[in-house]
């Protein structure tokens, strides 16, 4: 008795096409799962720089200050840019000679936008040594380059120091500020 242990051409095409419809279908859905995972990446970061900002100014008990810079050295640039962390005997925003950096961080991937809305305005983030913020409540924005309010991510910092992710209040799959405002990206 001869036994034959192979594939015919017809059961070799049929699992390789069924094959090749669940891969598309696989593809399709991680072309979305992979810009929500980067902005996810993003205001984690983000969350990350403030809470250490807060607790190192109440360990140190220091200020510290929390801002974009370009060289890794002085604040200046934008919100996309390095972000260094250090802490600021004086509270003048610059790094002096008893000042120390604690950390740089590199939050957004290239094409994307952070702005950073506070009171008053000011493009940094300061926290005295209780760990509140030096008046300076205010929300982060993250914008993808592709500019979708759905990828959009938004973190809210209160007068107490204490962040949170901003959340979808009315449904929409866009999240909400404090207001309830959409972000604005364009």
């Amino acid at each position: 008795m001869k036994f034959n242990n192979g594939f015919t051409l017809i059961e070799l095409l049929l699992t390789l096409s069924i094959i090749s419809i669940i891969s598309s279908l696989a593809f399709s859905s991680f072309s979305t799962i992979i810009p929500r995972h980067k902005s996810s990446i993003v205001i984690r970061e983000l969350l990350l720089a403030v809470n250490l900002s807060r607790n190192q100014s109440i360990s140190s008990a220091s200020i510290t200050t929390l801002c974009p810079s370009i060289d890794n050295q002085k604040c200046g640039g934008k919100w996309e840019d390095n972000l260094i962390l250090f802490i600021d005997h004086n509270g003048n925003r610059t790094i002096n000679s008893n000042d120390k950096i604690v950390r740089i961080f590199t939050p957004a991937p290239s094409g994307s936008k952070i702005h950073w809305r506070s009171f008053q305005n000011k493009q940094y983030l300061q926290f005295d040594p209780s760990g509140y913020t030096r008046n300076q409540n205010g929300t982060f924005t993250y914008c993808p380059s592709s500019n979708k309010l759905s990828l959009a991510k938004m973190l809210i910092i209160n007068r107490a120091g204490r962040p949170r992710v901003a959340q979808d209040t009315d449904s929409d799959g866009i999240p909400n500020s404090a207001s309830g405002a959409a972000p604005k990206c364009a």
